[in-house]
């Protein structure tokens, strides 16, 4: 069986090809929100090296956030168009749990040990969440907070990683006065991690829903940027409900 996995939610896009479970092909492009000129492309070229076609691939998982929207939008789109040209089942894996487990693996921490993740949302907010025990089980639900709110709650033995770390390095280097161990520099899951929960997560013939999290700058900014095309405020907003909730299938008919 000939799994595939996906995640452009940050710097770097990552392709996983997994044969029966085991990590088979990797490639991640450095690329900064490039994505897009390249997945399909490689897609096509992995797919023809393997020999096979895209339609072969029996189960997608992809990173379904939090993170960067567009290349969230990105993997999973191409997951719901490989889905349709073949027979697979897709599954949604949480980056930041991605991540905790990057961290488990590679400095070998206590089973114990508390592993918060944060990375960067938006100015002077993070997305938080912390994992425990050597699977990197959630202990609770991604959160969007402040980053001075999480570097209050960081406790001594506890382990911290995530872009969200360098991007407010006043907060959270004097952690390590506290006994905290600081892993800034860890920003992107390793290729095993995201293997190993390609391998827990559930699958099925639906299609994958982002994981946002923080709201849609484009939504903020709606009624300034409808207002520049002749749009009343409350026109804007209905139309926004509108194709909320619209069904996807009847509007490719």
């Amino acid at each position: 069986m000939t799994d595939l996995v996906l995640d452009a939610s940050s710097a770097c896009l990552h392709i996983i090809v997994l044969r029966d479970g085991a990590l088979h092909m990797e490639e991640t492009w450095f690329l900064e929100h490039r994505a897009t000129e390249v997945l399909a492309d490689a897609l096509h070229r992995i797919a023809e090296t393997l020999g096979i076609t895209p339609a072969d691939f029996r189960r997608i998982a992809c990173v379904n956030g939090p993170g960067s929207f567009t290349g969230i939008r990105l993997v999973l789109a191409t997951a719901a168009g490989l889905k349709r040209c073949g027979n697979a089942v897709l599954g949604a894996i949480n980056g930041l749990q991605a991540l905790a487990l990057t961290a488990a693996h590679t400095l070998c921490t206590a089973s114990s040990a508390r592993i918060h993740v944060v990375t960067h949302a938006r100015r002077n907010l993070v997305h938080h969440q912390v994992f425990l025990g050597p699977h990197c089980e959630p202990e609770e639900a991604i959160a969007l907070k402040s980053p001075e709110d999480v570097a209050s709650i960081v406790e001594s033995g506890d382990l911290v990683c995530g872009n969200g770390c360098a991007r407010n390095a006043d907060l959270f280097a004097p952690l390590m006065q506290r006994g905290v161990l600081l892993c800034s520099g860890l920003t992107e899951p390793t290729s095993e991690a995201l293997a190993d929960l390609a391998g827990r997560i559930a699958y099925s013939r639906q299609d994958l829903e982002p994981l946002y999290v923080r709201p849609c700058d484009a939504l903020a900014n709606l009624e300034r940027l409808s207002g520049r095309q002749g749009i009343a405020p409350d026109e804007a907003h209905r139309r926004y409900d509108e194709l909320l909730s619209a069904d996807p299938a009847r509007a490719l008919l």
